[in-house]
């Protein structure tokens, strides 16, 4: 139905833009809105009603003919709506809108009825006739439009299907003239086999001759009956003829794969058309079931009717199911027709190819007997002297030969003529299948003439069911006009109103649940960034008491670092001294071996010893001064430096004193061996010279004595040097251990400052990181609260700038509706004034009579300059309900002048008017009660909220339990004087202050306009009217 829907939108689109103001040669949307679009106002977008005379059924049935037959139809934004409906087969939204007028028209009955009968004193008899039905005429003329439009698409669609057979056929022509291009090719290819043989026969005379010649072979040249020489290339136009032919072949396949897909694509549409129609007659029953339930009898007709539609509609599917297998039956005998035509093609070709072998074999044989008769004359002359035998043997020999050859050509003539047989064969069994085809597509066409027939079958019990929906809607509107259901349907209203009323206080509480969540997830959403701020300041204290801590440590570890760093550079320092001091000392123990030796062997004078004694003494010092300087090294570094520049100066001194004593020594030797030699004469020595000698023998065993305590000292400063040495070892393992123990704190101290640094930077991390948290939190906090305040003030001005646009427009509204109403109450009591002048008593005429003259009343009225004479009431409201600018009436007779149509015409747009303010004051009343709804539901809860809020007891007293006594003496009359002073101390709310001073005005009547009024329906727009 959707496909339907659009084909009939583009079939009325183009003349929807030539229709002018009033619609008249299309789909008329310029003053009623878009297809399936909604207009302002009650209902909808339902056009506002306007009384109407019902027209006759022949009236109807013509109109509606003659819009058929025109395909021009004027449709009304509720067709267009009811359009959109069908095609998204949306029933429900049908059966919906079906009710939903209903609902009016018996709304709009019983409120006319009830002013009627409390203003003008009409009974139920005068009031039925002078009531018209004009919802229902709305609803017909609806109706009737979207039935004309369906009929629109439909033909367009049986029109399209037309043209695509018709379309199928033509490519069937094309087939057909395709298998003429194949006959007409074989034909050609017939010629050339018939040229072909004429060549074998001209061939086999011309040998024939030859062997009859026998003696006198002469050399013609062969030729064929067209002059042609023999084995001119014969073959060549065969090859040329052979691949067109090929060509052909490829074409037709081509042309047989693209008919197929033609095929497959009518098979397709005819698919989703017929899906389309049962989809059309479904709806078209369910509307007419749903519409037709109040008659039995028409129900059961209207079933009937659509039954037989449906079983039409199968009908036509099982002949559309036939055709299609007959097409495809067609085209499968098309497909072995080219297929026929294919192995025939290549039947000829073969033929042609065996034909053209078997000519130019004869032909080269029919040279070979010309070039042996040739050499047979030439051999005449010269072999005169061989004998006549001979002569006959050897032509006869080429004879038999020759004889031979032509019984094979004649062999490969008759296979030739073999396959050019069956060649034909297979062609004619081709035409044969070509005309099979020809009778199976007049067929086919046939049976699409006789669906068009069913078709037109269908378009005519469409008719009748359209005629009998429209009297089964007519019926249904007299049905509907019963009063019976008229207090259930007010009762239902009621209940719609309570409804809503529940609908706007869960809503006003839902609000507050949700502004008291969001106030509890900000209330939670601050306490946790108080609490995040607590963590972070918590945070930062332990960082800045980390740093404090650190820095000592810190401090420590750089003074142990320096002093580590000074110790082992002073332990450096003091091992290179004493291995030094070490080497020194071995030298110098080797000299002081060299110089005991010399000193042994020399006896040297008393005052070198003594010199030597002096120097041993202060070398003593020095050694005693190194072992001293050697323990304290790590004390004092620089003093070790120049004791042991000292020392060095002294083994320097001592090496040269050695040096200077062994030279002495060497000189005393020398002096001891001439002594020695003149031992003999030192008896006759003087006294003198005697004592001298004693003095220096004494001198050398006091240098000898000198030299042995000197050894002695040696000896001793070995030890101390020993001493020295290990208590140095001592000292350098002392300051390795601790060396070692220094790197073990400083590595200690390395790994616990990295750690306490690691922590540090984690701790500063996430102080960082709740940090960012917070203020993440805090901003998200400030910017809910900031968009909460936003769109609460936001919505607050757009609440109070639409009430008092609101309050604006009922102002405005409100005076328009007295204005309306004053001129209302004018007319009717004109027409109340012509009333008495008529019995209700009179016939249909008189009644008739009665509202013509007060319709022409209120005209006067409305227009009091101008005289004028209203339009009929059926143009009246076409006119309203189409939407289209109003149309000048027909001229009742020949003496009326242009001023009766301008009045007629400015009339109809004051009823208009008129009309659109009625709806607008609905509407705004209805906004205005909504408003007034919400409002008091709205301080209903905030004196609920603030009634929560007071103390349930004051001072021990419960205040609930005194405010209901009071009140209950309130209502009972008995704490009159009291009201005022416990409404202010007990806080009554506005509703309980109004309860208890209702208690003392109760008992004041009400007047009887108010008892007439009140027979009015709460939800009718007559009650606002009348009410102010």
């Amino acid at each position: 139905m959707r496909g339907l829907g659009e084909r009939f939108k583009k079939i009325i689109s183009p003349g929807a833009s030539s229709g002018g103001g009033a619609v008249a040669h299309g789909l008329g949307v310029s003053s009623l809105g878009s297809i399936g679009g909604g207009g302002g106002g009650h209902g909808g977008g339902r056009p506002p009603s306007t009384p109407s005379t019902p027209p006759s059924a022949a009236a109807a049935a013509s109109a509606a003919a003659a819009a058929a037959s025109q395909a021009v139809i004027k449709l009304p934004i509720e067709s267009a709506k009811k359009l959109r409906w069908f095609d998204n087969n949306d029933l429900a939204e049908l059966a919906t809108r079906h009710a939903e007028e209903r609902q009016d028209v018996l709304a709009e009955n019983r409120a006319l009825k009830n002013i009627l009968q409390q203003r003008a004193g009409i009974d139920d008899a005068a009031l039925n006739k002078l009531l018209p039905d004009k919802k229902a005429e709305v609803i017909r003329r609806a109706d009737d439009a979207v039935n004309r439009a369906m009929l629109i698409a439909a033909r367009s669609e049986i029109e399209r299907l037309r043209m695509e057979v018709k379309g199928s056929a033509g490519g069937t022509g094309g087939l057909q003239k395709q298998v003429d291009a194949l006959e007409w090719t074989l034909g050609e290819k017939e010629e050339e086999v018939d040229a072909l043989k004429e060549e074998v026969a001209d061939l086999t005379r011309k040998l024939n001759n030859a062997n009859a010649a026998g003696g006198t072979p002469s050399t013609p040249t062969p030729t064929r009956g067209g002059g042609m020489t023999l084995g001119a290339s014969p073959a060549a136009p065969s090859a040329e003829k052979v691949e067109k032919t090929e060509r052909d072949l490829r074409a037709s396949k081509a042309e047989n794969v693209r008919l197929k897909r033609e095929l497959a694509t009518a098979r397709k549409e005819a698919k989703e058309n017929r899906e389309a129609a049962e989809a059309a007659a479904l709806s078209a029953a369910t509307s007419s079931s749903a519409s037709t339930a109040p008659t039995p009898a028409v129900s059961t007709e209207l079933v009937s009717n659509i039954t037989a539609l449906l079983n039409s509609f199968a009908d036509a599917q099982d002949a559309a199911t036939a055709a299609t297998s007959r097409m495809r039956t067609e085209e499968t005998q098309l497909a072995e027709a080219a297929s026929a035509t294919s192995r025939a093609a290549a039947g000829i070709v073969e033929a042609t190819r065996d034909a053209s072998t078997a000519a130019a074999r004869c032909r080269a044989e029919a040279q070979q007997a010309q070039q042996a008769a040739a050499k047979a004359a030439s051999a005449r002359p010269t072999a005169a002297s061989s004998t006549d035998s001979d002569a006959i043997a050897l032509l006869s020999t080429e004879r038999d030969r020759l004889s031979r050859e032509l019984t094979a050509c004649k062999r490969d003539l008759s296979v030739a003529r073999v396959s050019l047989d069956e060649a034909q064969a297979r062609l004619e069994s081709q035409s044969r299948a070509s005309k099979r085809m020809e009778e199976s597509m007049r067929e086919s066409q046939n049976r699409i003439s006789e669906l068009e027939a069913e078709l037109d079958g269908t378009y005519e019990e469409h008719r009748s069911l359209v005629a009998a929906k429209s009297e089964a809607e007519r019926s249904l509107d007299a049905a509907n006009s019963e009063l019976v259901s008229a207090r259930a349907e007010l009762e239902h209203a009621e209940t719609r109103r309570v409804e809503k009323l529940k609908e706007i206080k869960g809503g006003v509480t839902a609000l507050e649940k949700r502004a008291e969540s969001a106030e509890a997830s900000l209330e939670k959403e601050r306490i946790t960034l108080e609490e995040e701020r607590q963590r972070v300041a918590k945070l930062e204290r332990e960082r800045d008491s980390l740093h404090k801590k650190v820095a000592p440590l810190e401090k420590a570890l750089e003074s142990e670092k320096t002093r580590a760093r000074d110790a082992i550079a002073s332990l450096e320092e003091v091992r290179a001294e004493r291995q030094r001091s070490v080497a020194e000392l071995t030298s110098m123990r080797g000299e002081l071996d060299a110089a005991s030796a010399s000193a042994e062997r020399l006896n040297v004078t008393a005052a070198a010893l003594a010199s030597r004694e002096a120097e041993v003494a202060e070398l003593k010092r020095q050694l005693s001064t190194a072992e001293g300087a050697a323990s304290s090294a790590r004390r004092d570094s620089e003093s070790m430096s120049e004791e042991r520049l000292a020392l060095q100066d002294a083994l320097a001194a001592a090496r040269a004193e050695c040096a200077r004593t062994a030279r002495e020594a060497a000189n005393l030797q020398a002096t001891a061996v001439e002594w020695e030699a003149k031992r003999e004469a030192r008896e006759h020595w003087p006294e003198s010279a005697k004592g001298m000698v004693l003095e220096l023998e004494e001198q050398l065993m006091s240098s000898r004595s000198k030299v042995d305590a000197l050894e002695a000292s040696t000896m001793a400063a070995q030890e101390r040097e020993d001493r020295i040495a290990r208590e140095a070892a001592e000292a350098g393992a002392s300051v390795e251990t601790l060396g070692e123990r220094l790197r073990v704190a400083e590595k200690h101290w390395r790994e616990e400052f990295e750690k306490k640094e690691a922590e540090l930077s984690a701790a500063n991390d996430e102080a960082r990181t709740q940090r960012s948290r917070a203020d993440e939190l805090e901003s998200s906090v400030d910017e809910s609260a900031a968009s909460r305040a936003e769109e609460l003030a936001t919505a607050l001005s757009a609440v109070r700038a639409e009430l008092e646009a609101r309050t604006e427009e009922l102002d405005r509204l409100r005076s328009r509706s007295r204005a309306l109403l004053e001129e209302k109450e004018t007319e009717l009591a004109h027409a109340r004034s012509l009333q008495n002048l008529h019995s209700l008593s009179g016939s249909s005429s008189d009644l008739a009579g009665t509202g013509s003259a007060a319709a022409a009343a209120a005209a006067s009225v409305a227009t009091p300059s101008t005289p004028s004479t209203p339009p009929p009431p059926g143009t009246a409201a076409a006119g309203v309900v189409d939407g289209s600018s109003p149309r000048t009436p027909a001229p009742a007779t020949e003496g009326e002048s242009g001023d009766d149509a301008d009045s007629a015409l400015l009339l109809t747009a004051e009823k208009r008017r008129n009309e659109a303010l009625l709806i607008a004051l609905r509407d705004s009343e209805r906004i205005n009660e909504l408003n007034e709804q919400a409002k008091e539901v709205l301080k209903t809860e905030l004196n609920d909220v603030r009634r929560a809020n007071v103390p349930r007891t004051r001072d021990g007293v419960d205040l609930l339990y005194l405010k209901n006594v009071v009140i209950k003496g309130y209502e009972t009359g008995e704490v009159q004087r009291l009201l005022d002073v416990l409404s202010t101390l007990l806080q009554f709310t506005p509703d309980e202050d109004r309860r208890a001073r209702k208690s003392f005005s109760r008992g004041v009547g009400s007047s009887a306009s108010s008892s007439v009024l009140g027979l009015i329906p709460p939800g009718s727009p007559f009650a606002k009217l009348f009410g102010s």
